[in-house]
């Protein structure tokens, strides 16, 4: 096999450059170990052997001219090199995988830079030791640069941020966004007496509940403006009652005018049942007699109260008398009306008694006490 020293100079220098190549990735290596303080010595020596002879080949001529011979054939230099150059890149390419795999105090900064939170750890003294990306463009908004204490943060934020009213921790920058600051000192060991600062971006949140409370006015506005309309409908509904009620009155006593007017004038040959039927009709409005059926007795009276989602509770025993009953029933329909609508109840309680010839009826409810005097309406009169 053919000597280095015994090619052309041209094959020669194309032998030496090709090294001079492979030696780069080599060196590269070895220094990328020695920063990182990995063990390296095999890489070391071996790049040692090969820069050697690399200087050992590189000196075996001069000017075209071969100083001393090499017994060493050109083959077995070009595979030693290949060799070198295989061995370089793989460990490049393994030292690579073992860094993204790994943790590092670079790896650690760039995971912390791509939080969208804020976050800083401060030791004992205050003094800063890290800082993501996003705190420290925070806080550079405030004061025009990073900060280097914790207590440059907190002054930042209470004199240059806008706090929220009425919450706190919460400031407003200058985009409009709102941020919440938090600390929190660590107790693990090995972390005593360090301070971790973080800032959350609820922007979103924070404008969320300012719309829920808009709505939430709102609903109250709307509430207060339906209570009042069932109020007045209310009234305007025993209004309506009253009225009709009158008229009938009023046409009943008009028709039994006539009637003992005619009974007066005819006599014997008018039909006399019909106009007695009549009289008595007109009369039973007044006596409480009429054969009409009656309005408003109580177990009517807590039917309505079940469709109005209330209830009449009564104790005691129902008056056997007609006339009393309805008296009463017309007293707890107002009273079930005046819960719902003025108390805010549900419930109305009826206690019945008698006593001395008299009924004793006592109402009361679950709703709030009136605030002001207790003045008498129309209702219950």
């Amino acid at each position: 096999m053919t000597e280095f020293t015994a090619v052309s100079p041209f094959f020669r220098y194309v032998i030496l450059g090709l090294m001079f190549l492979v030696a780069i990735p080599a060196f590269a290596l070895c220094v990328y170990k020695i920063v990182r303080k990995e063990k390296c010595v095999k890489e070391v020596i071996f790049f040692a052997i090969f820069l050697t002879l690399l200087a050992f080949f590189a000196g075996s001529s001069n000017n075209n001219k071969v100083i001393y011979r090499i017994p060493f054939p050109y083959i077995v230099i070009l595979v030693f090199a290949i060799l070198v150059f295989v061995f370089s890149a793989y460990g490049i390419s393994r030292e690579y995988l073992k860094s993204k795999n790994s943790l590092s105090p670079s790896s650690v900064k760039q995971a912390l830079d791509n939080l969208n939170s804020g976050i800083c750890f401060a030791d004992s003294t205050g003094r800063i030791v890290l800082i993501n990306y996003t705190m420290g463009k925070l806080i550079s908004s405030l004061i025009g640069s990073y900060p280097q204490t914790i207590g440059e943060i907190d002054a930042a934020l209470q004199n240059k941020a806008e706090k929220i009213k009425g919450i706190d921790e919460l400031y407003r920058f200058a985009d409009g966004n709102v941020w919440k600051f938090s600390g929190v000192k660590l107790n693990k060991k090995g972390l005593e007496g360090f301070v971790q600062k973080i800032a959350q971006d609820v922007t979103d949140i924070y404008n969320a509940n300012l719309q829920i409370e808009k709505d939430n006015e709102e609903l109250k506005k709307v509430n207060e403006q339906m209570q009042i309309m069932l109020e007045h409908l209310a009234d305007r509904i025993r209004e309506q009652e009253t009225f009709n009620l009158k008229t009938k009155i009023h046409d009943e006593i008009g028709t039994s005018i006539i009637t003992i007017s005619n009974i007066i004038q005819i006599g014997e040959d008018y039909d006399m049942q019909k106009q007695l039927d009549l009289l008595q009709t007109a009369v039973g409005y007044f006596s409480n007699t009429s054969d009409e059926p009656k309005r408003k007795l109580l177990d009517d009276v807590r039917k309505k109260a079940k469709n109005m989602r209330a209830e009449l509770v009564v104790s005691g025993n129902t008056p056997s008398e007609n006339e009393i009953e309805e008296i009463i029933s017309a007293a707890a329909n107002e009273c079930i009306i005046n819960c719902i609508n003025h108390a805010k109840g549900s419930k109305v309680f009826l206690k019945l008694e008698e006593k001395d010839s008299y009924y004793f009826a006592e109402f009361t409810n679950n709703g709030n006490p009136p605030k002001g005097k207790i003045v008498e309406g129309g209702g219950l009169s």
